[in-house]
């Protein structure tokens, strides 16, 4: 179960064949733990189908993208979708992403990092999951590197009730004295 207090972030990737990965993460910062509570991809869709996907999950959740889908997140800006501030690494961008990587590592090996059993195309990807030549491949495992996309920018994610409590100030009164 996820609460509306956890702090929630969506992870996209875009491969150069026109697929697009997408994963949604919870933290409960309670326990510390990190859920990966759904993912999907899509091939070749048109981008207002892709956007809609991206928002049915709750329009309120920040999503985080890599440097390189600057064409792509405008698109999706434009058919209402959250993106988190642009990202520019100070260094290497393969060190982020080594850096990621081996949090996530950790964080499953210490039950930190959980995702859910249902989600059997990430589970296969993650059993498919290799390094080449000592480094994180950027092709061939869009649900990999959407989610390092998404822990990446996890400073980023926000609670349902942070965003409830948002809209409430911009309530406006039905009466007001003119």
């Amino acid at each position: 179960m996820i609460y509306p207090s956890w702090k929630r972030i969506c992870g996209v990737h875009a491969q150069e064949n026109g697929q697009i990965a997408a994963v949604w993460l919870a933290k409960d910062h309670d326990s510390d733990v990190i859920h990966l509570y759904d993912c999907h991809t899509h091939d070749r869709d048109v981008i207002a189908v892709q956007a809609e996907s991206l928002k049915r999950r709750g329009t309120w959740i920040p999503i985080a993208w890599p440097k390189e889908a600057g064409e792509l997140v405008k698109l999706l800006k434009d058919h209402g979708c959250k993106m988190v501030p642009e990202f520019d690494p100070p260094s290497n961008r393969e060190d982020i992403a080594e850096t990621v990587s081996l949090e996530i590592y950790e964080r499953m090996r210490t039950g930190r990092f959980k995702v859910g059993k249902h989600l059997e195309r990430w589970h296969d990807e993650f059993k498919r999951f290799y390094r080449h030549e000592s480094k994180v491949p950027k092709d061939s495992f869009p649900l990999m590197a959407a989610t390092r996309h998404a822990m990446g920018q996890l400073q980023y994610a926000r609670s349902q009730s942070e965003n409830d409590k948002m809209k409430q100030k911009l309530e406006y009164p039905k009466r007001a004295i003119a």
